[in-house]
């Protein structure tokens, strides 16, 4: 089973401090080539693995292993920076809400939850610590020549030219590629061109080989299996 994180609307918000625990560094959260002088976390969780149950709030679980067709090609975890930059904020911080009972609760500050996303850059994608960013938020802060929360992985297929803003550049980080965690518990650096973004695709044959207007990322149905990452767990 995967984390399930607790920000009440789903999508994997609050990862980070539940596995804290288990982690017991903030230092591992953070990629040693992190632009931000203040960064919280360096990942993002693949929020397609914290679906809510039936849309109900505080319904958000955890998908099991034994749920997605190809594990080993699922991705978990993938790079972005700048998050978290402009709020006084820390992965202890996350857990002790947790810890305290305030995870569910209306008291729980919903902008204050370690990064998640599909991948594509669509609106408020990524999404994190700083709350995710609307397009036109994101607009403004490129006209004003202002770092925001970006992807860190270069533009991967699945992605609108409209949303490529929403990445640090065309391609990686680190050599053109970015480091990615799969949902097997391996991990591996692969260039954009060999990774498909998007929601977890549904299986209609009108959409198994993504880059449709649904955002879906390529599953594991399609005829044409040439990728090496897909955000889909289907």
């Amino acid at each position: 089973m995967t984390p399930c994180g607790y920000k009440t609307t789903g999508g994997g918000g609050g990862w980070a401090g539940q596995i804290y625990p288990y982690v017991k560094s903030e230092k591992v959260y953070i990629c040693p080539s992190e632009p931000s002088k203040k960064p919280v976390c360096s990942y993002a969780y693949n929020n397609n693995l914290a679906p809510l149950v039936g849309g109900v709030p505080n319904t958000q679980t955890g998908v099991a292993i034994s749920k997605m067709v190809q594990p080993s090609r699922t991705i978990l975890l993938s790079e972005v920076i700048n998050n978290g930059q402009n709020l006084s904020y820390s992965i202890t911080y996350e857990q002790q809400l947790q810890a305290q009972g305030l995870a569910t609760s209306s008291s729980y500050p919903q902008g204050h939850a370690s990064p998640t996303g599909n991948g594509a850059g669509s609106n408020y994608d990524p999404g994190g610590a700083d709350g995710g960013m609307s397009d036109t938020d994101v607009a403004a802060a490129v006209a004003a020549g202002q770092s925001y929360e970006q992807y860190a992985t270069g533009v991967p297929n699945g992605v609108y030219t409209v949303n490529t803003v929403r990445f640090k550049d065309t391609l990686g980080v680190h050599q053109g590629g970015a480091c990615y965690l799969f949902a097997d518990n391996h991990a591996k650096w692969l260039r954009p061109s060999q990774v498909w973004a998007g929601q977890t695709n549904d299986l209609d044959p009108t959409r198994v080989c993504g880059f449709t207007p649904w955002y879906m990322a390529r599953s594991f149905s399609c005829s044409d299996q040439s990728f090496t990452g897909t955000y889909s767990y289907q």
